[in-house]
Order: structure tokens, then sequence, then C-alpha cells
């Protein structure tokens, strides 16, 4: 239920928009996350703030505030999404926070969920679920199978990952894992979550946390795959990557998507099959961009709408 005045809320949802179309702001992704927060029952108070940039101060339409009134829009001069979610985690005194990225969104009961893992695993500190694309066709099916299937497990127990968006912290330990600033969010989503694990932190993946990520066409495929490519360069380049990190990335990729599609087999139906093995060769294809860019010293992937 969403907060009510008055109360101290148990948790709190910190909403960033990561991924902004080039063509502008529809409001679509606003207005579907803000009635699936409306529609999250758990029996426990929660609040929910959305964080966005300062230039956006006084332009909210008032149909999408109208949606969640309660909902406390904070606005920011960083526009990097890490450094958003930070701020958001900021300002809220709830035990645990959830953080989402706007056009991902919580299936109905993920609040219910988190909070039944969070209960039965108090050893660990972030509780994540699975994600994935809508899958209204077999692009979407095959994308989220490569994208998303890492996310996955078979069944609920500790895992070394959780989501970028859908997963729930304890607040003091988001607090003490700030988003250092980074070229791309990939690169500071995977930082944090290596010094969390270095540090001994635990997280418990559950199949009953389910988010539902947008899937926006091609033109977002390829961007995430630029962004990826840049990731993985520095990644395994330590921050200064030449032309022989290119083998090793596209290895690296290569085996984390070959164990994605294992991970979530079940959703595919099996005339996507040949779509999957096409998008292995392909992805490759688009990372090629992003490379170039990590080989070029450039400080961010070029053309990127992640921020």
């Amino acid at each position: 239920m969403p907060l009510a005045e008055g109360l101290r809320p148990s948790v709190a949802f910190v909403v960033v928009a990561d991924y902004v179309a080039p063509d502008g702001r529809a409001w679509g992704h606003e207005r579907r996350m803000l009635r699936a927060l409306a529609a999250q029952e758990a029996g426990t108070p929660f609040e929910v703030i959305v964080v966005e940039h300062s230039r956006l101060h006084g332009h909210i339409p008032a149909g999408v505030r109208e949606i969640l009134p309660a909902a406390r829009w904070q606005f920011t001069e960083p526009v990097h999404s890490g450094l958003m979610k930070d701020a958001g985690t900021a300002v809220t005194d709830a035990e645990w926070v959830a953080v989402f990225e706007m056009d991902c969104v919580p299936a109905p009961g993920w609040l219910s969920g988190v909070l039944a893992a969070a209960k039965a695993h108090p050893e660990a500190s972030v509780i994540t679920g699975p994600v994935r694309y809508p899958g209204k066709t077999s692009f979407e099916r095959a994308c989220s199978v490569l994208h998303r299937g890492a996310l996955s497990r078979g069944r609920d127990g500790p895992t070394r990952r959780f989501a970028s968006s859908g997963a729930l912290f304890r607040r003091d330990v988001a607090l003490e894992y700030p988003h250092l600033p980074a070229a791309t969010p990939f690169l500071a989503a995977r930082e944090r979550r290596r010094r969390m694990l270095r540090d001994g932190h635990q997280f418990w993946f559950t199949r009953a946390a389910e988010t539902i990520h947008a899937f926006d066409g091609l033109r977002f495929v390829l961007d995430l795959h630029r962004n990826v490519g840049y990731a993985d360069m520095h990644t395994l380049g330590a921050g200064r990557p030449g032309i022989g990190t290119i083998p090793r990335a596209a290895r690296r990729r290569l085996r984390e998507e070959l164990r994605s599609i294992w991970t979530a087999r079940g959703e595919l139906r099996p005339f996507d099959w040949p779509l999957v093995v096409a998008l292995l060769l392909a992805a490759r294809i688009a990372e090629a961009p992003g490379w170039a860019d990590a080989l070029r010293g450039r400080a961010a992937p070029a053309a990127t709408n992640y921020r």
C-alpha cells in the first residue's frame, strides 16, 4: 500500500530514467511505472521517489503526477542515472530501497515477493529476481534470453548478480556503496557489484520478484550492444583497452550469452532458436562500434541514449 501521511515507510521505491529515446519524452514509461507501483500490495507502507534532472522541474505533465499523487519528485543536477539512484536513496529513511529504472516495471506481487525473501534470508544485502522483455515476438524473446537471461535462475537461491533495475537493497548497504562516476551506467553497475562482492555481501535471487523490461526495438538493441561492447573493453583492458582486448571481449560476451540462453531457455519457443543463433553472431557486429569508441579513447559511447 502506498505510504499514508505520518507513517514511516518500510520500503522506498527509487525510480530513474536511465534510457531516454532520442525523439524525446513521451512519458509512456513513466505512466506504466507509476501504475505498476500503485498496484503493489504487500501489507506494508512504502513510498515512491522519482528522481529526474533539474531541467525537467516544472515540466512533468499533470496527467503523469496524478497517477500516483503521493510520489515524491526529486530533482538533481547529476544526469548520470547511477548518481540519480544514489540521490533518491539518500532522501529516504526506509530500511529497504527498491531501485528501478523507468522502463522496467515490477510484475504484480513483486513487493510481497522480495519482502518475503528478505525476511527468510536476513543475511542477504540485496534481493533480486528475473528480468525479461514482454516476449510478444520471436525477436523480443530471443533478445530477452540473450540480454536478461543471466539474471535468472531455475530456482531461488544465492547469486553473484543482481539486476540494475528491480533489486531491493538494504538502505545502509546502498549508501555505503554509491555508484562511481563512469562513462556508461553498465560500467558503474559492474564496479559497484564488484565492490560489494569483494566485501562479502550476499545476494539472493527469488523468482517471485519478476520485472518486465520495455523493448524499444532495434535502435534500443543496437544502443545496448554498443554500451556493452564499450564496457567490456574497459573492464578487460583495465581502463586501457587495446586491439588485443577485442577477442577477449568477444569471447567473454559469447560465454555470457550462452550461459544466459541455457538459464532462460524455457522462455523460448521452438521456432525462436534459429533467430537466437543468428543473434549470437550479429551481436558481435553490434558491439564493434563500442569497441571502436573504447579504442579511440572516447569518454563515453558515441550517440548513446543511456545516461
